[in-house]
């Protein structure tokens, strides 16, 4: 009757580590899946104000300096 608390504490335990193991595993393929989304945004988003830029570039006065 001694070994059957250590035994279920033990079963316990490594039945919580793969639960908490699998929810961790998880929520860090999401968080990885979010920086490569954001990341692919950003070079979306630069390309577009690239666009912007070479667009109204023509329209602009050649004086003005665009570092003012």
């Amino acid at each position: 009757m001694d070994t059957v608390a250590p035994v279920i504490t033990a079963v316990v335990g490594i039945l919580g580590g793969c639960i908490v193991g699998n929810w961790r595993l998880k929520y860090e393929h999401l968080h990885e899946r979010r920086a490569e989304v954001i990341a692919e945004l950003s070079k979306l988003l630069a390309a577009v104000q690239r666009g912007v830029v070479d667009f109204t570039n023509p329209f602009q006065p050649h004086d003005v300096d665009r570092q003012e």
